[in-house]
């Protein structure tokens, strides 16, 4: 059996000495386009095999926290971070944004994590507040949409590196926990006002 290509068509060959064939040496012959289709077929059903085996993918995880003036995002996320011991490393001020990112905390891993192989671990918080409406009076303040995205990465002990592996039930509660504490401190400061 050989594969042979010649100009713009492919031809699958069988040697007649091994087999007995007695016919025509060209068994299957097919264009450039129909080749192309048959190899993008190819690759579109081994992705859907591969999607479909059930396997997770890692997420980042977003919690929209609720709102506040300027003042008042810089002030709670401020204490936030400080109160679960999360240190910024960048933050933004401007009219379109506020932006707060913490360097990567180190961390214990969870029971979850340590039952998947996990050996050490990591979170880096992100929030983001943009202006989500104008204030109809001259001189009042914009609010802001509040936004926290978590990221987490995991040292794995088989391989030793740093990876992203699906988020376990306890690390979605961890993230929980700190984005509520910033909702609450949000909703308070509204209501006071």
């Amino acid at each position: 059996m050989a594969f042979f290509f010649r100009g713009q068509s492919f031809k699958f060959c069988v040697d007649r000495r091994k087999t007995g064939f007695k016919g025509n040496l060209m068994i299957f012959t097919m264009s450039f386009t129909s080749r192309l289709t048959l190899v993008a077929a190819c690759v579109a059903l081994w992705g859907c095999a591969a999607g479909g085996s059930g396997t997770e993918t890692y997420k980042d995880i977003t919690w929209r926290a609720g709102e506040g003036s300027m003042f008042i995002v810089n002030e709670k996320t401020l204490r936030i971070l400080n109160r679960y011991n999360y240190e910024t490393v960048r933050r933004e001020d401007s009219q379109q944004l506020v932006f707060y990112q913490t360097s990567w905390k180190y961390r214990n891993p969870f029971d979850d994590e340590l039952e998947k192989g996990v050996i050490e671990a990591r979170t880096r918080l992100t929030v983001k507040a943009r202006p989500r409406r104008t204030a109809a009076m001259a001189g009042a303040s914009n609010m802001y949409a509040v936004q926290v995205v978590a990221e987490n990465m995991v040292q794995m002990a088989d391989t030793g590196e740093w990876t992203r592996m699906p988020n376990s039930e306890a690390y979605k509660a961890y993230i929980r926990d700190i984005a509520k504490a910033l909702e609450n401190e949000l909703r308070m400061s509204i209501n006071i006002f």
